[in-house]
């Protein structure tokens, strides 16, 4: 375990390559699953991280977790086919499915408004759907022809990434697919993420973001150009804020419609992001890459517009105020829809996070304003 960065839990390392990390959705507590198959469990504070649990039994990597949305267990999904889900207080087994798939397994998703029902998907491109009650499938469908890298779920349906290039989105009532994306496209979807609540943002092998408007299914309707190198995990930070995790080891944070690079919170040092994710207090973001785990503090997104910069806000008022003295004699219907449109534009709140954003991440890393301009 390394130092403590200020304001943030020390970097976790580990002995072997980490694939997959997730966080508690109550306490300050993560988990992470690594190539030999083991998950470790610990738990996390600003000035330590300590282990809780260590889980082992699977000869082949761990590739996929997450807790159960009452924090009590933990999935978990391997490259052996099989699906665990564990007990977060014993660190025992309660229930081991082997065999679950015909091929390795890469993702799973259990959403958080239909906890009695798991979703996996394997490399072969199978997606089935598991009745945790029952402890056994009640659908199973093959539509990719490639690996399933990841999942969203919403109203019913589930969507589907795979390295075919393809979504498909699947009705999960009516347990068959409900419509799928154009089978031209050649590059591998890697992530996924909603936006908005009506966007579906894919990273790509090649590095563009392709974004889907819901019901829109057939082709992405905008794309951004911004990532040199493949877009390997993205996490939603606020309605329309997203940050990539890439390739080139860079976490960048995206607005997406207006699309627009805003920063970069930090980088790995050229090692490429396996796998990203939020805390549940919305304080830390942790990066995972090879045997490391990193924290990164992005408090600031969500601090008040008051709270910022308060001796600039003063300087800028004040200069405001003599400007707006010298104006007082010129053409008064010009002055009041200058007025309005600013007026307009500092009062919407969305304007308001992206300036500040922008502020704090120039101020704290250079290489912002270069990042910015491309």
């Amino acid at each position: 375990m390394e130092e403590a960065k200020q304001g943030c839990p020390p970097n976790l390392l580990s002995s072997d390559q980490i694939f997959t990390l997730c966080f508690h959705p109550t306490n300050d507590i993560l988990a992470y699953g690594n190539i030999l198959g083991d998950l470790f469990v610990y738990e996390y504070n600003e000035k330590e991280v300590t282990l809780r649990h260590s889980i082992k039994g699977h000869k082949e990597s761990c590739r996929a977790s997450q807790f159960t949305r009452d924090g009590k267990s933990l999935f978990s999904a391997y490259a052996d086919k099989s699906i665990q889900i564990t007990d977060l207080e014993t660190g025992k087994a309660k229930w081991l499915a082997n065999n679950a798939h015909e091929a390795s397994i890469n993702c799973l998703l259990c959403p958080p408004d239909k906890s009695d029902f798991l979703y996996t998907g394997d490399d072969e491109g199978c997606v089935k759907c598991w009745d945790l009650r029952l402890k056994s499938s009640v659908w199973s469908i093959k539509e990719h022809i490639d690996y399933v890298s990841d999942f969203l779920y919403k109203d019913y349906r589930l969507i589907s990434s795979s390295g075919d290039g393809t979504i498909v989105v699947y009705d999960s009532r009516k347990k068959k697919v409900f419509a799928s994306s154009d089978a031209a496209l050649e590059d591998e979807f890697l992530c996924m993420s909603f936006v908005k609540d009506k966007y579906v943002v894919c990273g790509t092998q090649e590095g563009p973001l392709d974004i889907f408007i819901w019901d829109y299914w057939d082709k992405y309707s905008d794309r951004y150009l911004g990532h040199p190198t493949s877009v390997d995990c993205i996490v939603p930070l606020t309605d329309s804020i997203i940050c990539t995790g890439s390739g080139d080891g860079i976490l960048r944070l995206i607005n997406i419609q207006p699309n627009k690079m805003l920063g970069v919170i930090g980088d790995t040092e050229d090692m490429p992001i396996d796998d990203l994710e939020i805390t549940r207090d919305k304080k830390f973001l942790a990066s995972c890459s090879s045997t490391t785990i990193k924290f990164w503090n992005i408090s600031f997104l969500y601090e008040d517009d008051d709270d910022d910069d308060d001796d600039d806000d003063d300087d800028d008022e004040k200069k405001n105020e003599k400007d707006k003295d010298k104006d007082e004699d010129k053409d008064k219907d010009a002055d009041s829809k200058d007025d309005d449109s600013d007026v307009e534009t500092k009062q919407n709140p969305k304007n308001n996070t992206i300036q500040r954003v922008t502020k704090v991440l120039s101020k704290n890393d250079p290489k912002t304003s270069f990042f910015s301009d491309l």
